[in-house]
Formats: structure tokens, sequence, C-alpha cells
């Protein structure tokens, strides 16, 4: 899979900011009081703000799980139309190694547009990040569920084009948004899908990664609510172009 394969952010409802990953600057922090949309493990300014244009940690495919999606979702028993994206596509194991251009990150968004658009690309990531009690949490989350999720886009995609509808997928991103619910144990209860990408088995593809990646341990106590149960909101994006197309076997 390619190496820019990763979960970059995610929401705080409660503060209103995004949770950037992988922000560390390389020794270029700076004395500066201004604000900033961003929350991460520590407060840091920096001179220029840079995201890099490979993010973060790439790992081995996970194990297959055998699982049936619950409540909020349906799995569709087989393919009944050939000409439809929209249907359940079977895990098998694949390497794509060489496909570019993947990527997912969470966080809520109401523009549903690129939270680092305005951010130069450069050689590592260089942002401004306000400190977060509880990022450990969703470091530990991240760590479970970005490759569940790549996994199952990897199978969508080979299926896609072994069927011949991968033409069909528009260039551009595919973002999910869903809200997930865990009890005060960090076990998966339910989710909720609050803006579909279009593409079924993609939305699926977000919902197994916690559903498959549960339990999510120690969770903090103050992200439970009043109803007894944690909520957290997730944004998961394809960034897809038809010249990746070559690449998958």
């Amino acid at each position: 899979m390619a190496k820019d394969d990763v979960i970059e952010v995610t929401i705080n409802p409660q503060q209103g900011k995004q949770i950037a990953m992988f922000a560390e600057a390389p020794e270029i922090e700076v004395i500066d009081k201004k604000q900033t949309p961003f929350l991460s493990k520590k407060w840091q300014r920096v001179s220029k703000e840079t995201i890099a244009r490979k993010n973060g940690p790439t790992e081995n495919r996970s194990p297959r799980e055998q699982v049936s999606l619950q409540k909020n979702t349906k799995q569709t028993e087989q393919i009944t139309d050939p000409n439809d994206l929209n249907q359940m596509v079977k895990p098998k194991p694949v390497d794509l190694s060489k496909l570019g251009g993947l990527y997912a990150k969470t966080g809520d968004s109401s523009s549903g547009e690129r939270l680092f658009k305005d951010i130069d690309i450069g050689d590592f990531n260089s942002i401004n990040t306000d400190e977060y009690t509880f990022y450990s949490f969703h470091e530990r989350i991240n760590d479970r569920i970005r490759i569940r999720w790549v996994n199952r886009i990897e199978d969508t995609l080979i299926e896609f084009k072994r069927r011949g509808v991968i033409g069909a997928l528009k260039k551009g991103e595919n973002t999910t948004m869903i809200e997930i619910r865990l009890d005060k144990d960090g076990n998966y209860l339910n989710s909720v899908v609050i803006k579909s990408s279009g593409i079924k088995s993609w939305d699926e593809a977000a919902v197994l990664a916690f559903q498959t990646g549960a339990p999510f341990l120690n969770p903090p106590t103050e992200l439970v609510e009043k109803d007894g149960i944690i909520h957290l909101q997730y944004r998961f994006s394809v960034m897809w172009d038809p010249k990746y197309i070559k690449h998958i076997n």
C-alpha cells in the first residue's frame, strides 16, 4: 500500500477543534500565541506550517475478521447487479503496494473539504497545535482502525476492477462521515452514517474498521456523556484518480 495511507485528524466536538496526528515538527518550535484549529500531543507553534506528502506509518495488512455489520448498516449477501458500485464486496487478501492517493482522515467538516487544503506540502508535518488531554486515546483508536479501513478499501477497488465497473468512480475526494458509539469500557455499540460517500461498501468499510477494531481500552471517563455513551465523529476520505487503476491487480 502507498506510504501516504494515514488517518490524519479527528474531531473533538466539545472544543470544536480537530486532532492532528503526526504533527510534531523537528526543532522548529517558535514562541507565538496565535490561534490554531488543531489539537495534538503537545503545544507547538512553528515558523511555517507544512504537511508531508507522505504521512504517518505504513503497517502490514491486518488479519481478516469474519464479521457482519451491526444495527445501522446492512450487508448484501451477493452481487446482484454487475454495474452497481453500491454492493457489498467480500474481502480477500491483496497487496496494492503501488496504489497511491488513498488516505483516511477523521474529523467533522461541514464543507467536506480537506482539512489541510490551505497548508503547503513539505518534507514533514509542521503545524501549529494546542495540547489535547485525550490525545493518547485517539492515537490508540487510530492505530487499530487505520489498516483495517485501508484493507477494505483495497478490496473494493480490486472487486470493482474485476467486475469492470471501476471506471464509474468519480475523480476526487469521496468522504464518509460517521458517528461511532462506545460504552464506558470502550466496547463498540453501534454507528450512524452522517454523510455517505455515495459508495455503500466504502461507508461500510469505515464502520467495520471500528466494529472489528474494538474494544478501545481505557477510554477517559471525561468522554462518557450523560447517556453513558462515548460519541465519536470520524471522517474517512478516499482521494481517487483513474490513473491509479493500472496499479490495481
